[in-house]
């Protein structure tokens, strides 16, 4: 039998990366899909028509400017998004539509020669960082819980442990204008960042993932013992990481 896991590799190069991409054990296909390029990054999340396949698609071949690049990535997916609501108009009556949530990062240049990462996303697939031994989300849900989480209902270790059923606020697909939230850090050496799908984030508890983040090994390694973890909590979704390490 044919092993389920895609794995990819970059070369030893600045920065080191690692991913994996999983149908996990329930599903019978995988509808997510990595891109792992040069200097982007991105975990697609995608329900229906390959469409996580079309998102990562489109943001290969960036200008190299910085700030071109942004405007560029915004007009890719925005022309997708349109896209994916003609799809849905179609299908409407039918039961079914197809959507997709994306995280992705990509190196950006900062003032006085420092390095930087600016990174987007839309609904629920994450982008945390491992610095000094503490591990940080740097994105926020677009979700129902994540607003319970704001109003202080819930605690994020809650919301996650408890596995609650989401509903997505914000995805590809869910409506005529694409609103991603966006944001650039500083990064330092020995930082570590983890993008990841749900299929993840909902089944291993970020205490759990801090932990094998912060083990000497390499990218691909870690990402292996991540997706481990989820499948050992029975795999109920597809499963995705990329771990990048700074050096």
């Amino acid at each position: 039998m044919d092993d389920p896991i895609t794995e990819s590799t970059t070369e030893p190069a600045t920065p080191k990366v690692g991913g994996i991409t999983h149908p996990g054990l329930l599903r019978g296909r995988n509808e997510d899909h990595i891109l792992l390029g040069q200097d982007i990054w991105a975990v697609c999340d995608g329900h229906g028509e390959e469409i996580a396949h079309f998102c990562t698609k489109a943001l290969k071949g960036l200008p190299e400017e910085p700030c071109i690049r942004v405007d560029t990535i915004d007009r890719r997916l925005s022309r997708i998004n349109d896209r994916v609501l003609q799809v849905n108009r179609r299908l409407r009556g039918t039961g079914s539509s197809i959507s997709s949530t994306i995280v992705a990062a990509t190196s950006f240049p900062l003032p006085e020669k420092r390095k930087g990462l600016y990174f987007f996303w839309i609904g629920d697939s994450r982008l945390y960082r491992l610095r000094d031994g503490s591990l940080y989300l740097l994105s926020q849900d677009h979700s129902d819980v994540d607003k319970y989480i704001t109003e202080g209902i819930l605690n994020r270790d809650e919301a996650d442990s408890r596995r609650f059923p989401r509903r997505l606020t914000r995805a590809i697909g869910n409506g005529p204008t694409l609103y991603m939230d966006c944001d650039i850090t500083e990064v330092k050496p020995e930082d570590r960042y983890l993008l990841c799908s749900d299929g993840l984030s909902r089944f291993v508890i970020a205490e759990r993932i801090g932990d094998i983040l912060r083990m000497r090994i390499s990218p691909r390694q870690a990402c292996k013992c991540l997706l481990r973890e989820a499948l050992e909590t029975g795999g109920a979704d597809n499963v995705s990481a990329i771990v990048i390490d700074i050096p």
